[in-house]
Parts: C-alpha cells; structure tokens; sequence
C-alpha cells in the first residue's frame, strides 16, 4: 500500500493541511478540538468555514463537555465526553488522511495519506462517536 507522510511546522504549514482538506472535499471527522484553529488563526479559520459550507463538506466532531465555543459551521454535528483532559493535539480524517495539528507555541502538523490507516482512524471515530453524548 502507499504510504505517505509528511511534516509541516508553523501556519503557513497548518493552512497546507486545511488547503488540502478542502481540495480533498470529503466528510471531515475530529477529535481533540479545543479550539485553538479559531483562536489562533481567525481569518483563515473564517475562510475554511466558508469553503467547507459552499463545498457542503459535512464535519462531525468529538469534543469536551466543557470546552465552551467553535466555529458555527452549518454542516458540523457535535457530540461531547466528558471533560477529563485537554490536549494540544487535534486529528482529523478525511477521505484517505489523516491529519494531526500539536498547537505548540510554533505549530506542527503531520498528514498521513494511507487508506488503511484513514479507515482504521475512521472505524475508532465511529466508536466514540457512538458511546458519546449527542
């Protein structure tokens, strides 16, 4: 199988990996949101939201009891769990991606193209998405 992966630091490398998305057009399932892509970047994260709704890409997110805002993105579900930890890290899948953004103090990303691994992040997606609160 292909195996792809590729490393980004800083926001313009956070915006390669949101481009890409976007490109790929495809439903967007995340988890460990904490909202630091709003904060951090709130043009460019208008910008996404915008595209995301105009392409229709649906995004279903997993994200804590407690965490208060996001984007109000038309096409996103939410559901939460409990508020037990806060973590930096924020991963994605869509299509056959994965994305994983560390919002250290300088950015990183890391964006792994490998359709089993896609489907095997999907499948746990799946899991917690069903054992979380609606």
């Amino acid at each position: 199988p292909k195996e792809n992966v590729r490393l980004f630091k800083g926001y313009k490398g956070i915006q390669t990996i949101l481009q890409d998305n976007l490109r790929v057009g495809k439903e967007t399932l995340i988890f460990g949101s904490e909202g630091y892509f709003s904060e951090r970047m709130p043009s460019f994260a208008k910008h996404v939201i915008s595209q995301m709704e105009n392409q229709g890409i649906k995004v279903r997110t997993i994200k804590r009891k407690s965490r208060i805002g996001g984007s109000n993105l038309k096409t996103k579900q939410v559901r939460t769990i409990p508020s037990l930890t806060i973590s930096p890290v924020v991963t994605s899948v869509y299509g056959d991606k994965i994305s994983i953004i560390i919002w250290s103090d300088v950015p990183e990303g890391i964006l792994i193209e490998n359709k089993q691994a896609a489907e095997s992040y999907r499948d746990y997606f799946e899991f917690m998405w069903k054992h979380s609160d609606k």
